[in-house]
């Protein structure tokens, strides 16, 4: 089995990578070129004959439909995208053609030369937006930021082309996941940095609720989803939800501090609206995965221990 991985050297392409890998496929993985070393997340792959990096840009439409044309993959995951809500707001055009384009050129690409691949597009539950919790594939859009518009936008692209072309074209709504392979611009990096070099932590909003999971569980549910029968739309929720006080009590415990020494409440938030409390109910998902996934505290132990050991 070929598959094809967009985003190969992000959190969850690096992870898709992996399982793939164990699963005994042949890997072709897409990355952006950048100035910096951009392997770190898939450096334990480079030498092994069944893992293939290319250099490529999804937004261009020759060069992914040429990379579609010769890789001829039974699987697609595409995974490269923009996925930083508060950035968005900053560039909304740039979301635009990074996550709406780039995946009505992969879909192009792929009923043109290889129609009967299997395509799984990520989407993201911020395109519910302030729709009561829990939420279902059934459960309205309502998406509050540039980033949720655009996946809402990708979501039906994927919809017309299993619908209108008769492709195998799936979904997964994504809710927060997160593991040491992300940067440190994301709330659970900023709570367990923070708790690891015994800083002060900066937070409002304390009681609001998180929902956080293990990245490499969710591209678990992303490999069973292009192995069932037959196409459709899924939520992935292996998350615990708690709230973002306790979360950071946890973090500060791990490494033997008490946490209320190092709150720090001057800080405003600057987002134009709240973020609801996030997470699924649906069963749907768990009716062809049955996969346990990780508990919070081993995710928490896990990113804590990277920046232990990066300071």
């Amino acid at each position: 089995m070929r598959a094809l991985i967009t985003g190969v050297c992000g959190q969850d392409g690096s992870y898709l990578a992996d399982i793939l890998l164990e699963k005994g496929y042949e890997v072709y993985g897409v990355y952006r070129h950048s100035s910096k070393d951009p392997f770190d997340n898939v450096r334990h792959n480079i030498g092994n004959p069944n893992f293939h990096l290319i250099q490529g840009d999804v937004t261009d439409a020759l060069c992914l439909d040429e990379i579609i044309r010769k890789v001829d993959p039974h699987q697609v995951y595409h995974e490269a995208d923009q996925d930083n809500v508060d950035w968005s707001f900053l560039h909304p055009a740039y979301q635009v053609d990074v996550t709406v384009k780039a995946v009505s050129n992969l879909l192009a690409s792929v009923r043109r030369h290889c129609p009967s691949a299997r395509v799984f597009i990520p989407c993201s539950s911020t395109m519910f937006g302030d729709a009561p919790a829990p939420q279902t594939e059934e459960t309205p859009f309502n998406p509050r930021s540039p980033y949720a518009c655009a996946k809402v936008a990708a979501y039906h692209l994927a919809r017309m082309y299993r619908q209108n072309h008769g492709m195998f074209v799936c979904t997964g709504i994504l809710y927060n996941h997160d593991s040491p392979r992300r940067n440190g611009n994301y709330l659970l990096h900023k709570i367990c940095k923070a708790a690891a070099r015994a800083e002060k932590l900066a937070l409002w909003d304390v009681d609001a609720p998180i929902s956080i999971g293990y990245a490499a569980d969710y591209m678990r549910r992303a490999v069973d989803i292009l192995h069932h029968t037959k196409p459709d739309d899924y939520t992935i929720c292996d998350a615990t939800t708690l709230s973002l006080a306790h979360a950071a009590h946890l973090a500060y415990r791990q490494v033997g501090l008490n946490c209320e020494d190092y709150f720090d409440f001057s800080v405003r938030n600057d987002r134009p609206f709240s973020s609801p409390e996030s997470y699924s109910a649906s069963d749907k998902l768990r009716s062809i995965s049955t996969q346990l996934r990780a508990p919070f505290t081993v995710l928490l132990t896990m990113v804590i221990d990277k920046y232990r050991s990066n300071s």
